[in-house]
């Protein structure tokens, strides 16, 4: 919500161009962030007990993550859609795959290293694929690193073959998911 309402004020109340750029940039590694918050010690003071439930475990986190999903994707896309249009800038679902990959990706990743640091490792390497290129392109700062931005994320979440990839990425870290699935029901890795 603080990220919608965010770029809304930021596309509304400031003017800001670059707003949906913002947004876009920042919306596939919500879920990600989600998941990181909504599972482990950290999350449930009862975390050892509900951990030691038959539907603890995998099932559980797989709950928890479709609830961030059902409440964020809908409003991070609805937004996205209500910003000003931008030249350059994606349409407001080309974020979905990417997003749902990332997600996909920490969970994966989350069963070797624990959810908060693989989300931690991905929303990392987002940031580092979207605004080092970005950074790099042109002069720092106003509408040029917008513009970059913009670009930068063009290249990578837009046309066929980049959603092709982002979908094969998606269904590899689903399948590593699911053969991993039995290292969530140890409360380590939570």
């Amino acid at each position: 919500m603080l990220v919608v309402l965010g770029a809304a004020g930021l596309a509304h109340g400031a003017g800001l161009a670059g707003a949906r750029a913002v947004l876009l940039a920042l919306a596939p590694v919500v879920p990600v962030a989600g998941v990181a918050v909504s599972h482990g010690r950290h999350a449930d003071p009862m975390h050892e007990i509900v951990a030691s439930t038959p539907s603890g475990g995998l099932r559980l986190l797989l709950i928890r993550t479709a609830t961030v999903l059902v409440t964020g994707v809908p409003l991070l896309t609805g937004a996205e859609a209500l910003l000003p249009a931008d030249d350059g800038v994606p349409g407001a679902a080309t974020w979905l795959l990417p997003g749902l990959a990332l997600t996909l990706g920490s969970l994966a990743l989350g069963s070797y290293v624990g959810c908060r640091a693989a989300a931690a490792a991905l929303g990392t390497g987002w940031a580092c694929a979207v605004l080092l290129p970005a950074a790099a392109a042109g002069p720092s700062g106003g509408p040029f690193l917008f513009d970059a931005v913009s670009g930068q994320l063009s290249s990578i979440v837009s046309g066929a073959s980049a959603q092709s990839g982002w979908a094969v990425a998606a269904s590899l870290c689903a399948g590593l998911l699911a053969l991993r699935r039995h290292s969530f029901d140890r409360m380590e890795k939570a």
